[in-house]
């Protein structure tokens, strides 16, 4: 299945915003339509959200981010390729729930 061109793109558009609620809201929105993106979009997305949790300020954003990366991985086939980025977030200054989502992915990373 795949979500229409202009869904995707307001989703990336989203993430890219300089407001954290809007980012936040458009992981949420990834992680709501978790089986309807394609495999060429779920590469996209996940690529995306693990350069942004890098460099996540906001810790509802960051949140957020790496909760629909895990999801995505969990639930889909994700290339290894797509998020390695999340290896640039630095797992010292994680706590909560972003400590697990993390873990998660380096583990399905060394799978």
């Amino acid at each position: 299945m795949s979500i229409e061109t202009r869904v995707f793109l307001g989703v990336l558009r989203g993430m890219l915003s300089g407001f954290a609620a809007a980012r936040e809201r458009a992981c949420d929105e990834v992680t709501d339509l978790t089986a309807e993106w394609s495999a060429q979009q779920t590469g996209v997305l996940v690529a995306v959200m693990c350069w942004l949790a890098a460099e996540e300020s906001d810790p509802d954003a960051f949140e957020a981010e790496l909760h629909a990366v895990s999801e995505l991985v969990e639930n889909r086939e994700v290339e290894r390729r797509d998020f390695q980025g999340v290896l640039a977030v630095d797992r010292n200054k994680l706590s909560g729930s972003t400590v697990e989502y993390f873990d998660y992915l380096v583990s399905m990373l060394e799978g």
